[in-house]
């Protein structure tokens, strides 16, 4: 079986099928994508339906034609397709509706239920630092008009700072600290926990009628609309509930899911970003060296490369290069033999030692580096620096300064200017 889908809708509206809204949005434009369902030996080509299903059915789907039995007391929001899928006549029956729920997004929260399409809409704003933001977008106003040639209106240009293609390192730099600013910041969790964000008004939209949702039907179908609104409100309140949060007693969240004690201001960084650190089943560390360094890319050009207080560019850049393979004379080779995640390797006849909290002067890594293991590696005075503010970002550090590296964090300047 072959399953073909999208996360999100578009943020250019012109792909969007003129839906409402885009990318980062609850309404239509945000949550409608296409799916497609391929398995010759169980599904009937050429059908189109109407039903519409989430990626949270894809788990279900699967353990049904699997056969594979959910444990008992799991809870799963998905419903298994089948009957939909393989047209066998059997109901297909919901046990919970479609919702969305996006704590930063307006509407922050949405439910489906047949044809109808209810959203919510939260009535407080997150404490931004509107000065700021209003600051950053004037000096990025200059460059966007220039740019495109034309005047932009408030709309136009906050689309235009978060999404236009324009690269050069004095923007580049506005753009980052733009994307700091506007992006979810740890401290509004507490905040989010407590009930900001709530939904303080509804929308009703009939998507078989109106599915640009224009025509607002709460005062005309308020039963609907209540019920709707209910079945929303008691769903989004789990979410909330059951989302963690990081506080003092670090035994009920382990601060950052890790099931190691690794506390370095690189770990935090590793976090932060979703970088995975541990190779998967057969996976060489070159393959996974190439696999971050791939993600790490997509992420540069999509200006979300977040970086700990105490770790700058310089450390970023070496980092990559213990990643880069060992067909490249200049790389770092660091990771094919001191592996990832404690970067090293005892299980071998000539055990590797960690990289893990030495405390190697610049110094006394340029002698390292010219020794019998690694003379055949080329490595030039600006990138040995780079290797060596890595290996400062690897000493553990209480959790109480952990967190706060992770917190703290900000977007990469990514202009190619060394901080």
């Amino acid at each position: 079986m072959i399953i073909y889908t999208s996360d999100h809708g578009s943020y250019r509206q012109e792909r969007n099928g003129n839906l409402a809204a885009g990318k980062g949005s609850l309404l239509e434009g945000g949550i409608r994508t296409p799916g497609i369902f391929y398995w010759p030996a169980g599904i009937k080509g050429g059908r189109i339906q109407d039903t519409p299903g989430a990626a949270m059915d894809i788990l279900p789907t699967i353990c049904g034609i699997a056969d594979v039995k959910i444990p008992k007391g799991l809870h799963i929001d998905g419903t298994d397709l089948r009957p939909l899928l393989t047209n066998t006549g059997d109901e297909f029956v919901r046990h919970q509706p479609l919702t969305w729920h996006s704590p930063l997004s307006q509407p922050v929260a949405a439910i489906r239920e047949g044809n109808y399409s209810l959203v919510g809409y939260r009535s407080e704003e997150y404490p931004k630092d509107k000065e700021a933001i209003t600051a950053v977008i004037a000096k990025m106003r200059v460059h966007l008009e220039k740019h495109l040639g034309q005047d932009l209106n408030p709309q136009q240009l906050m689309h235009e700072c978060w999404n236009s293609p324009l690269k050069n390192p004095e923007y580049n730099k506005l753009r980052s600290e733009f994307v700091t600013l506007n992006t979810f910041q740890e401290r509004w969790t507490p905040m989010i926990k407590a009930g900001f964000g709530g939904i303080t008004r509804v929308s009703l939209f009939d998507l078989s009628k109106d599915p640009r949702q224009q025509k607002n039907l709460v005062n005309q179908l308020p039963e609907v609309a209540k019920r709707l609104q209910g079945s929303l409100a008691g769903l989004h309140k789990m979410v909330l509930e059951e989302a963690p949060i990081w506080g003092e007693d670090d035994t009920q969240t382990r601060i950052h899911r890790l099931d190691s004690d690794r506390r370095s201001t690189f770990d935090a960084f590793a976090y932060i970003n979703r970088i995975p650190i541990e190779p998967e089943k057969d996976e060489t560390q070159d393959d996974l060296g190439g696999r971050i360094l791939s993600r790490l890319a997509n992420q540069e050009g999509r200006v979300l490369v977040k970086l700990p207080p105490a770790m700058n560019r310089q450390a970023y850049e070496g980092f990559k290069l213990t990643l880069e393979s060992d067909l490249k004379t200049t790389s770092g080779r660091c990771i094919t033999c001191h592996q990832l995640p404690n970067l090293g390797r005892t299980a071998t006849p000539s055990p590797v030692p960690s990289l893990r909290n030495r405390s190697y002067s610049i110094e006394r890594l340029r002698e390292v580096m010219e020794n019998k293991t690694h003379r055949s590696i080329k490595q030039d005075k600006r990138r040995l620096e780079q290797l060596h503010a890595f290996l400062q970002t690897l000493t553990d550090i209480p959790d109480k300064q952990f967190r706060e590296q992770i917190i703290k964090a900000s977007v990469l300047d990514n202009s190619g200017d060394l901080k």
